[in-house]
């Protein structure tokens, strides 16, 4: 679906939640549509064989585009996702 925000109003832009939400998803949707040409378990870039180490890089994993962060070479992989509390002012 194409989705859309006109951002150059001479008057401003109001962000609010709905805003950010909205451009989360259509970049996550974005990017779910491009991953899903790759298939379930590809190497986009990176992921380079540095010896006993892998390097960073970007992989398809269950049609999810996501970073992968290299390290020493281990038997599995593991998808780690990390959620921080944001603190604001109303």
């Amino acid at each position: 679906m194409y989705q859309r925000i006109d951002f150059p109003k001479t008057d401003g832009f109001p962000f609010d939640q709905e805003t950010f939400d909205f451009m989360q998803k259509s970049f996550r949707d974005c990017f779910a549509g491009i991953a899903a040409h790759f298939g379930h378990l590809v190497i986009v870039s990176g992921v380079d064989d540095l010896g006993a180490n892998w390097g960073d890089g970007w992989v398809v994993i269950a049609g999810e585009l996501l970073p992968f962060v290299g390290g020493t070479k281990a038997g599995r992989v593991v998808i780690q996702e990390t959620t921080e509390d944001a603190l604001f002012e109303d």
